[in-house]
């Protein structure tokens, strides 16, 4: 299915597994769940759009590290079903001699949340989708070839996990079965919530509302909060 599409929409794909999670930088389950449901649009952000214009060179740094050549061994862009509620369009893949091995490619403007080269220390919003592309294909491992600040390549690896695949797939399942019974997952304190609900609700305009008391008092307190961590922070930058 075409990415973006209706149908590739209503699925549960590798690159939604993170939202789903609770991992996403980007998304939230909240917000996930109301642009599958077609009642909010879905917005491309900036990294996803560095990603798609980085992911030829990355993909052929990788391949010349590889000696890999174009033909059977290397197949991109290929979508695998899981079922009718899901599957996953993985960058690339080859056959190696222990099986089918996946290739992701990712691009980074800062290195902080990865780990050694070589290694499965990549960010736990990929690792989710990893694992979701890993237990859709049944492939052994999942390379991650990425661009990182200065232009720099490197390499990461994350091998097969049946038990935290399994785990990754039976919350997918469960949030997609939550879009049929009407069950949206609760608010929370991500920014891409906040976002989905001011898009949901254009009756807010900053007019005077009524609201509960709790929500009033929870409101008030979480301001007072705030101003007073940002007073301490100014005191210990003063320091």
């Amino acid at each position: 299915p075409e990415v973006g599409g209706a149908e590739w929409l209503r699925l549960v794909t590798a690159s939604k597994a993170a939202a789903i999670l609770g991992l996403s930088p980007w998304e939230s389950p909240y917000s996930l769940w109301h642009q599958m449901k077609g009642v909010a649009e879905r917005e491309q952000n900036n990294a996803m759009r560095r990603g798609t214009y980085l992911e030829p060179a990355i993909l052929a740094w990788f391949r010349d590290q590889h000696a890999l050549v174009a033909g059977e061994f290397w197949h991109e862009q290929v979508f695998t079903p899981l079922s009718d509620w899901a599957g996953a369009t993985v960058d690339a893949q080859f056959q190696g001699v222990d099986g089918l091995h996946l290739v992701e490619a990712k691009s980074a403007a800062r290195m902080d949340e990865w780990g050694r080269p070589g290694t499965d220390e990549i960010p736990a919003y990929y690792l989710a989708q990893v694992y979701f592309q890993l237990a859709v294909t049944g492939a052994v491992r999942c390379h991650i070839p990425v661009i990182g600040p200065y232009l720099e390549f490197a390499e990461y690896v994350v091998e097969a996990d049946e038990e935290m695949q399994a785990q990754t797939i039976a919350a997918c399942k469960r949030f997609h079965d939550s879009l049929a019974n009407d069950e949206p997952p609760a608010l929370d304190k991500h920014a891409a919530t906040y976002d989905t609900v001011r898009r949901l609700h254009p009756e807010i305009d900053g007019t005077t509302a009524t609201i509960a008391p709790a929500d009033a008092a929870e409101y008030v307190n979480a301001s007072l909060d705030l101003k007073a961590a940002t007073e301490r922070e100014r005191l210990a930058k003063t320091h």
